[in-house]
């Protein structure tokens, strides 16, 4: 499910760098360079991806959502339709939002 801030960030995002979309950049690198440039942070990482790195996110700490790689749908008989592709809502943490374990 897509989060309903995610899609109001990705028309502010549209309209705001509208040349850059139309030219082919993807939404979700303008929707990061958005949050970067209001936080200050270069570095963003899923949840799994800070753990890994031996890192956890600080306790409280809201993730920046972004659009996730696209699922494909299934069919009632648990088949992929290869066509359709559906878009769920991925969180990202800077780096200013962990602490190392």
């Amino acid at each position: 499910m897509i989060n309903s801030e995610l899609l109001k960030t990705a028309d502010r995002v549209k309209q705001k760098y509208a040349a850059l979309y139309n030219a082919g950049i993807p939404l979700n690198a303008l929707i990061l360079a958005e949050y970067q440039n209001e936080t200050g942070q270069t570095t963003f990482k899923t949840f799994k991806q800070w753990k890994e790195q031996g890192a956890k996110v600080k306790k409280g700490e809201k993730g920046f959502p972004v659009f996730s790689k696209p699922v494909k749908k299934q069919d009632e008989q648990g088949e992929q339709e290869s066509k359709k592709k559906y878009f769920h809502t991925a969180y990202l943490f800077h780096a200013g939002q962990i602490e190392q374990i």
